[in-house]
């Protein structure tokens, strides 16, 4: 099941940064990249968090954020939106939990 899961996590960083920041090209994939977290307990409380670093730390080099405030705005709603559809797209409720409070806003879906 995490296989399935991640390859989501993939796309779904994928998609949201393709539609915000790149021009549609059917010739280019839009960047992404496969957050594992096999290792990972994803119902613990513990295994959450591992997992939303993870997730942050991939949808920050899609979308090319590094929290600095000077960077363009659609950098920092890349990143955001790549996080939350990413999130949204696993079944943890300890994971939806760490993000809604990190995030400060509940997750649709």
């Amino acid at each position: 099941m995490n296989s399935m899961i991640r390859n989501t996590l993939t796309g779904a960083i994928a998609a949201v940064c393709l539609g915000t920041v790149l021009p549609a090209s059917a010739e280019e994939p839009p960047p992404s990249i496969t957050v594992n977290f096999a290792d990972l307990n994803i119902n613990s409380p513990a295994g959450a968090e591992v997992l939303y670093r993870r997730i942050q730390k991939a949808a920050k080099k899609v979308c090319s954020y590094d929290d600095d405030a000077a960077l363009p705005g659609i950098l920092r709603i890349c990143f955001e939106k790549s996080v939350a559809n990413a999130v949204s797209k696993v079944k943890s409720a300890p994971l939806h939990a760490v993000h809604s409070r990190k995030s400060g806003a509940a997750l649709q879906g």
